[in-house]
């Protein structure tokens, strides 16, 4: 063995020898606690399903004395799920032994070295103005019917709306402004979405018979986030159409319907509060029929030619 590496090994042992004790499952409640200060509940409650399964397969060891090898078997296990387990628990965990790394419990984080793997592209679902009508039909409550119009309308995220108060809206100025106080917005910046007329008018009517500083709610109480999942996905196969839907495809219908109208990416990637431009770009596909517009301005007739012209 070379003096470097010696030298290495025995660095490492005195930093070893300094760290704090713990084991997996009391970190992870211990972390919890820390995580939930940053996230939503829905996002930790799918952080504690992530660090509950690699706690089942790990039996509880001291977290410095797992290895990368062990994180990277519970990996391969998520990918035969999908891509995007695998991605999801990857980004999970990373942040999770950062914590560890933080507060002195290992040296060095097992997943530092391991990737996200690419995932192919994917058109988003969005809702057409039929398909948009017949969902408004089966909705039978008004609070829920608002709360579906405002996604359609802003392009708010569930999360964001569900926890919206009354001073995130102003009406003199018809904005709503996500300024991070009562909801941390996923790109961790603050924008403001323009109200149109429509999303106005029914921002004006809730607050007139507002009973909570919530801007919405269901049967007086504010409303959960799984809750309105789960109901949501009710009312889309109840009006008959396509069961993926979920809620988050009203924000995939508001940045298409911005596309098809002409907005400039610029604008939509301030509007969705994307961090990255890239992000946006997936509202930049177009109908089958708007292709078949595009092809026909290159038929000849689209031209003033000179007259007899043979083809």
């Amino acid at each position: 063995m070379n003096f470097k590496k010696i030298v290495a090994r025995t660095k490492n042992f005195i930093q070893s020898s300094s760290l704090t004790a713990i084991n997996f499952e009391n970190f992870i409640d211990e972390y919890l606690i820390y995580s939930s200060n940053f996230h939503s509940p829905k996002t930790t409650k799918d952080i504690k399903i992530t660090l509950n399964k690699l706690a089942l397969q790990l039996n509880n060891p001291l977290i410095h004395d797992i290895s990368i090898k062990e994180v990277q078997l519970f990996l391969r296990q998520q990918l035969k799920v999908s891509i995007y387990s695998h991605n999801k628990y990857l980004r999970y965990l990373k942040a999770f032994f950062n914590y560890a790394v933080q507060q002195n419990y290992i040296l060095e984080n097992p997943c530092k070295k391991l990737k996200q793997i690419p995932t192919p592209e994917r058109q988003p679902l969005y809702f057409t103005d039929p398909e948009f009508e017949k969902l408004l039909g089966v909705i039978d409550d008004i609070d829920l019917q608002e709360l579906v119009l405002i996604a359609r309308l802003t392009g708010c995220r569930e999360s964001e709306l569900i926890k919206m108060v009354w001073e995130q809206v102003d009406f003199e100025q018809g904005l709503i402004i996500l300024n991070n106080h009562n909801h941390t917005t996923k790109s961790k910046r603050v924008r403001s979405v323009p109200l149109s007329t429509d999303a106005f008018k029914i921002l004006s009517n809730r607050k007139e018979r507002a009973n909570l500083n919530y801007v919405f709610t269901y049967k007086g109480k504010p409303i959960d986030q799984y809750f309105i999942s789960k109901k949501f996905k009710k009312y889309v196969i109840k009006a008959g159409l396509n069961p993926k839907f979920r809620f988050h495809d009203l924000r995939h219908t508001f940045g298409s319907l911005l596309v098809q109208r002409g907005a400039s990416i610029f604008s939509i990637q301030k509007l969705l509060g994307h961090a990255n431009i890239k992000t946006t770009q997936i509202y930049l596909h177009l109908s089958p029929r708007d292709l078949v517009h595009a092809v026909q301005k290159l038929d000849f007739n689209s031209f003033n030619r000179t007259e007899g012209a043979v083809l």
